[in-house]
């Protein structure tokens, strides 16, 4: 029903990588994008939705009108420019 990307972070740690691979290989429908990706490049592509927990593509996209979820405890957490979902219930309300 959706098409879903991800996008590793540039500075990605190495257990990080290896996680990430884990994840990916349980959800083959899954596009991995490069990790140097351009932000302008996801922009032109007019996402319907970012989610992200600490990323700074966070404020960077929302200042493009890009709706943004944040999830979990995030530095985000005190600003009205992204969604935060609170639990799995209200992901549901503000999907």
């Amino acid at each position: 029903k959706y098409q879903w990307y991800y996008k590793p972070h540039p500075n990605e740690l190495k257990w990080g990588r290896s996680l990430h691979k884990d994840i990916l290989k349980n959800y083959p429908n899954i596009i991995k994008l490069d990790k140097n990706f351009s932000h302008r490049s996801i922009i032109k592509s007019k996402p319907k939705l970012i989610i992200t927990n600490h990323g700074t593509i966070a404020h960077e996209l929302a200042s493009f009108k890009i709706p943004v979820l944040c999830t979990g405890d995030n530095p985000h957490i005190n600003y009205n420019f992204c969604l935060h979902a609170k639990s799995l219930n209200h992901l549901k309300k503000i999907s």
